[in-house]
């Protein structure tokens, strides 16, 4: 077996995509001449399924699109078993048989509870009802062979709405499939009409329990009424068959008294689709017989394993249903009834809400029912000027697949949309279904009407007479060719371009210099401005500006009117504008037949309109068009306008305007392939800054400028994949009150973050070859799970967690384990030590040691995973904006950080607790405003960190309107400064103790009632998060203000190590940086936003953290990572000065 290809020394090995097995696609329809390293072969394929639209937003489809993640789990690891080997998989086979017994009896087959039943798991309804079907022929022909009658032309009765397969059925197995035929209003099957249809030939009556049309079920107990009565007037015996495909799992929990089953005397076999609303992935079905007499002993193969017979019937053999199987008993055994009948309810509920949401638009008519399979069918009120068909086409740039179908012969006019609602079709996509339908059908009024020829022959024939033609006077022409042409020029924006088109017209041309002469190609007709033979040449293109990174010419409309339109004496001249005009002056003169101006009119008119259209029409296509070339499969209406608005400007370079957009718009969906409008408004106003940043001079940028501030609750959400070893960005909503899943989230991703920060670790990453490694060589992470049964010292890597009082535990991804700390702790001085840090209840360690026989985990060695460098990690991001406030281009961060360093008036001042009711306080700040006031170079930046009172604002504190004068006090005093109040920046993040909706992290700016009067004073002043980030030109900086230090010392599990340093700030710095988190405490201590931990992350490390804490005022440089904290300013009147271009910190006091 080959395990891989080894690369030429020359290749590159660095990562997948600089593989030369991607260099070019591997041959398509033969077998290579030589193998592909595995991961180039998964690369290849997985870019390929790109392509595929999402499975959740397949509307069209019946088939279970979601699963729960431990029944994933079974599946996997059942994928390779052939259900066929019973002997081999006994207990497969049980299972099965229990499944069958569970079907049966909830489709109350007349069974007894010790009596099995009859049936068997298929692939799928089709398999199901092929035999089905094959049975009811083979009783058939029994009977009518034993009565001495022909048995060579059997039929079966169904509906026109039946699937596809049970025409399958009719073809393969030679039987005449009569159906009833549909009309408008009624999509299923007419019992009356089917009974009247049997005949002694008929071997069954199929109904539909849930028509794949519109969801209906059809009446079963009538139908079993009304050929009860004919089978006992003609003496036939007929019998029914009741695909219950998608209604099958339905109707028991949502309609326990409809009967339609074995309750019927007549239903003699059902057959189900497991992977419809048995909520199991594709692949498996069922069918069920009443009783044994009902399935002819001759299809029935017997196989003998564990002693005992097993009987089966299926079509196919070898096939991989074991998984499917098993999932199917994992959602009986998981469900039960009540579990079923809940996410029933729940669809059905989804339903409603979707159908009364479509009804309120007025546009449609829901032709699905109440009672049935939960979906919702409905067709336009008014198709004659757009279809079903252009809606479903559109709703697809949103990424929804909604089929749109006719109906079967005898209603085919009638066209309908249908949705079907799943178990994983929640409310909120309902609602915002309804949302993208009606923006669908706003977008689709605004295209022209479509006008066929049969509509206009149509219109010809009824009126009966041709309208006579009224011959007009050149005065007439010339005013009604002048009034249009004012009328254009007057109704269009001033510069507007529209697209060339040609005429298949006669032209001669009149004079108007020596360089004269008639083209010599079709003439491409412009409108815009025009030639005039009073005037000179006036050139019709719109002026221009190169784009600064494709230099792409960006259309600039003109404020100057157009100049007037003269028109001959004689002949009416067409004001236009020819692209193959050699020089000037040439003047192209149309000699149109008097009395044409009509005809032309029309045409200008009608081009006029729809160029516009067609303009933002073809955009839309090529962006559509590239973006799926990319893998973008669909993008949202609102993100394609916004690029289509964008792509505009550059006229005549929209192709290259595109591909500017997708180049940017590749990293920002990492997640999913449907695009959305938040991201490529990211994009773009990168791209319009860039452009704004190339035009301006480098000395035109301040540190005004240069300054970004970014909120907390903007900074994007990343998500590490561990299969595919990529970062994903989060693009749905981040509810504040998040569920359980994100606070399970919340520490997985820590620990994500870190695992595969540690994997690149030369240290802790696998060896190449297995060759035992000392303790200072290579030490290979072992999970949690993988401890059990080994022996021998391993490295294990964890989350420190209290699951019982006084017993503290090490958690991975796989498993926990309960450690010992004694021997690490004892040990202080050897190589067996702690590394530096405070060491907590959820802090993520890397520990050395071994199991015991007590199952407890001895640690000799721990510490936090190591840092990786800031470049190393940026690097491996490709581009991703982790910090907030946008990637930079390579090219602009090289030209920043010239800036940066040149920046050396620059200074931040930074303060906290500044306590707005304390009058010595306010007295101390005027004292440093009044310094830097009288400076050469004022400050770039002020920032004032809380606590901003000196007594905590919660639910007691009943003085915020005094609270609010003391913030309007403070913008009097900065506005008493007016060079620090007009070219300084005033930077307020709130504290642990300020006024805000708790005490969670992250906290949210101060709340608009105070701070408005000190805004009004203070025009500069922006009211931050806490934590906040500021990037200077390149430089990142991240301002936290909690007393972070004396809660960490209060939660350590064990005394910190004083190998390295005894300093409890230099600790905290090693904790916080090392574990990529601002706050790694407890909850309980400390709790956080679950949805939003991410906004607390250090990674990649940013230069300067700036650690607000009411512990005294301290610096320190940790692995290059400039740390600080001001001090307490109302207490110790201590601030630090900040110097960005060299990252210098001034510790100050007054």
């Amino acid at each position: 077996m080959v395990l891989t290809t080894v690369a030429d020394s020359g290749d590159s090995v660095n990562c997948t995509f600089g593989s030369r097995y991607l260099r070019s696609p591997p041959p398509k329809f033969k077998l290579g001449e030589q193998s592909i390293p595995k991961d180039a072969a998964y690369q290849i394929i997985h870019d390929e399924l790109m392509l595929d639209g999402t499975p959740r937003l397949n509307l069209a489809s019946f088939v279970t699109t979601w699963m729960e993640p431990e029944c994933d789990n079974l599946i996997m690891a059942s994928l390779n078993k052939n259900y066929v080997d019973m002997d081999e998989y006994p207990v497969t086979t049980e299972l099965q048989n229990r499944c069958v017994n569970m079907i049966a009896r909830l489709f109350h087959a007349p069974i007894g509870d010790q009596e099995a039943a009859v049936g068997v798991g298929t692939v799928g309804s089709s398999e199901a009802i092929m035999l089905a079907g094959l049975a009811f022929k083979r009783k058939w022909q029994q009977r009518r062979k034993s009565q001495g009658k022909p048995y060579d032309k059997p039929n079966i009765v169904t509906g026109a709405n039946v699937q596809v397969c049970w025409e399958k059925f009719a073809r393969y197995f030679e039987v005449e499939l009569k159906e009833v035929k549909l009309s408008e209003g009624f999509y299923v099957m007419d019992p009356v009409k089917a009974v009247e249809l049997v005949d002694e030939n008929t071997i069954c009556v199929a109904a539909i329990l849930g028509s794949t049309l519109t969801g209906e079920f059809e009446d079963v107990k009538l139908l079993n009424e009304l050929l009860s009565k004919k089978n006992e007037e003609t003496g036939w015996d007929t019998p029914i068959h009741v695909d219950a495909a998608s209604g099958g799992f339905i109707a028991p929990f949502l309609y326990p008294d409809l009967e339609w089953d074995f309750r019927l005397p007549l239903v003699k076999s059902i057959n189900v689709s497991g992977h419809k609303y048995g909520l199991v992935y594709p692949g498996v079905g069922w069918v069920v017989w009443r009783s044994n007499q009902d399935l002819p002993e001759e299809l029935v193969f017997h196989i003998n394993y564990l002693g005992s017979d097993q009987p089966t019937f299926t079509l196919n053999f070898s096939k991989g249903g074991s998984s499917q199987i098993i999932a199917q008993y994992y959602q009986f055994i998981r469900l039960g009834f009540e579990g079923y009948k809940n996410v029933m309810e729940n669809c059905r509920e989804n339903a409603r809400v979707l159908r009364e949401g479509i009804e309120k638009m007025g546009r449609f008519d829901v032709v699905s029912k109440d009672v049935g399979v939960p979906l919702v069918a409905f067709t336009l009120k008014d198709s004659s000027k757009h279809t079903v068909f252009e809606i479903s086409e559109n709703l697809r740039r949103f990424g929804w697949i909604v089929p749109a179908y006719t109906m079967p012969p005898d209603a085919q006019h009638i066209a309908v949309l249908r949705v079907v609602i799943r178990e994983d079709f929640s409310r909120s996509l309902a609602e915002r279904l309804i949302s993208d339908i009606d923006k669908v059908l706003k977008e689709v009024e605004a295209l022209p009407i479509r006008v066929s020829l049969a509509e206009v022959k149509a219109r010809v024939e009824d009126s009966g007479r041709v309208r006579k033609h009224v011959k007009k006077s050149e005065r007439e022409i010339e005013e009604e060719v002048t009034t249009y042409w004012r009328r254009l020029v007057d109704g269009k924006r001033t510069g507007a371009c529209y697209r060339p088109i040609f005429f298949n017209l006669q032209f001669s041309f009149l004079s108007a210099g020596p360089y004269s002469r008639p083209p010599t190609s079709p003439l491409a007709l412009q409108a815009g401005r025009f030639l005039s033979p009073a005037g000179p040449y006036l050139s019709a293109r719109p002026s221009s500006r190169p784009h600064p990174l494709r230099r792409c010419p960006v259309a600039r409309t003109s404020s100057q009117p157009p100049p007037s339109l003269t028109l001959s004496s004689r002949l009416p001249l067409i004001p236009l504008v020819f692209h193959n005009v050699v020089r000037p002056p040439f003047l192209p003169v149309v000699r149109l037949p008097a009395n044409t101006s009509n005809l032309v009119l029309n045409l200008f008119s009608a081009y006029t309109y729809r160029s516009q259209r067609m303009d933002a029409l073809t955009l839309r296509k090529k962006v559509q068009r590239k973006a799926k070339i990319r893998g973008l499969y669909s993008i949202k209406l609102e993100a394609l306008d916004e690029i289509v608005s964008f792509v505009s400007r550059f006229h005549g370079f929209e192709d290259d305007a595109i591909e500017l957009v997708l180049d940017d718009l590749h990293e920002e969906s990492l997640k999913s392939p449907i695009l959305e409008k938040d991201g490529v408004h990211r994009v773009i106003s990168k791209l319009l800054a860039a452009e704004e940043a190339e035009e301006a001079s480098p000395n035109t940028i301040t540190s005004t400028t240069a300054l970004c501030i970014i909120d907390a609750f903007d900074i994007s959400k990343f998500r590490y994949d561990p299969i595919k070893k990529i970062f994903h960005r989060h693009t749905g909503d981040l509810p504040i009150h998040g569920d359980a899943p994100a606070k399970a989230a919340l520490y997985r991703d820590r620990f994500l973050l870190l695992s595969q920060r540690l994997s690149r670790d030369q240290h802790f990453s696998k060896p190449a070859f297995d060759i035992g490694m000392s303790h200072f060589g290579s030490c290979e992470i072992s999970p949690i799970q993988s401890l059990v049964g080994q022996t021998g010292r391993k490295w294990v890597m964890g989350v420190i967690s209290q699951m019982e009082d006084g017993h503290f535990y090490l958690e991975d991804l796989t498993a926990s384990v309960e450690i010992n700390l004694s021997n690490a702790i004892s040990f202080t001085g050897n190589f067996y030590d702690i590394t530096t840090g405070l060491f907590t209840e959820n802090t993520i360690i890397v520990a050395e040691g071994e199991m015991l026989v007590e199952g407890i985990f001895q640690v000799v060695t721990c510490g936090f995973p190591p840092l990786e460098e800031r470049d190393k990690s940026l690097k491996l991001l490709a581009g991703q904006d982790f910090f907030g406030g946008g990637v930079l281009p390579k090219e602009e961060t090289l030209r920043l950080a010239d800036l940066e360093k040149k920046a050396v008036n620059d200074m931040f001042v930074i303060l906290s607790d500044i306590w707005l009711d304390s009058e010595e306080a306010m007295g101390k700040l005027e004292t440093i405003l009044d310094g830097f006031e009288n400076v050469e170079v004022v400050p770039s930046l002020f920032v004032l960190m809380g606590n901003f009172c000196s007594h905590p604002c919660n639910i007691a504190f009943n003085s915020f309107s005094s609270l609010r004068l003391q913030f309007g006090k403070l913008g009097k005093m900065i506005a008493a400064h007016p060079r620090l109040n007009k070219h300084s920046k005033f930077l307020f993040i709130p504290g642990p103790d300020d006024a805000g909706p708790s005490t969670v992290l992250p906290r949210c700016a101060l709340p608009k009632y105070l701070t408005e009067e000190l805004q009004v004073h203070v025009p500069n002043a922006t009211f931050s998060s806490n934590p906040c980030r500021v990037r200077f030109y390149t430089q990142e900086i991240v301002f936290f203000r909690q007393d972070l230090l004396y809660r960490m010392r209060r939660s350590c599990l064990i005394p910190p190590s004083t190998e390295e340093t005894s300093d409890p700030f230099e600790h905290l710095v090693a904790t916080i940086t090392h574990q990529s988190h601002l706050c790694p405490l407890p909850l309980v201590i400390q709790p956080i936003i679950w949805n939003y931990d991410h906004c607390l992350h250090l990674y990649p490390t940013p230069h300067v953290i700036v650690l607000g804490d009411r512990s005294k005022q301290q610096a320190f440089k940790y692995t290059g990572i400039t740390c600080f904290n001001p001090g307490s300013f109302t207490n110790d009147s201590t601030f630090v000065a900040y110097r960005p271009c060299n990252q210098e910190v001034e510790l100050s006091a007054l």
